[in-house]
C-alpha cells in the first residue's frame, strides 16, 4: 500500500520535471485538438463521400439505361450502303 503511494509520488514528480522540461501542453494540444491538416481532411472525408453517393446515383441511372437500350435500327453495312446511295443521288443531282 505505502510502495503504491510512493511510486505515484515518484511518478508526479517525474511527470511535473518532464513537463517543465518539455513543454507537454503544445504537444498535447498538437495530438489531441484539430490542427489545419485535420480540418482539411475531414473537408475530403466530406466531398468522398459526397462524390461517392453522386457516383452511386450515376451508376444506377446507366444500369436503367442499359436495360431500356434497343438494338440499333440500321448495322455498319446499312449505314455504308444508304451513304453510298446518298452519294449516287447527289451526283445525279449536280
Amino acid at each position: 500500500m505505502i510502495q503504491a503511494m510512493v511510486v505515484k509520488m515518484i511518478f508526479n514528480l517525474v511527470m511535473k520535471a518532464i513537463n517543465k522540461k518539455y513543454d507537454m501542453k503544445s504537444i498535447d494540444n498538437y495530438v489531441h485538438k484539430n490542427n489545419e491538416l485535420d480540418v482539411q481532411m475531414k473537408n475530403v472525408f466530406n466531398k468522398v463521400s459526397i462524390y461517392g453517393k453522386y457516383i452511386e446515383i450515376l451508376e444506377k441511372e446507366v444500369a436503367e439505361l442499359k436495360k431500356l437500350k434497343h438494338k440499333p435500327l440500321f448495322t455498319l453495312k446499312d449505314k455504308e450502303k444508304i451513304d453510298k446511295r446518298l452519294k449516287k443521288l447527289e451526283r445525279k443531282k449536280k
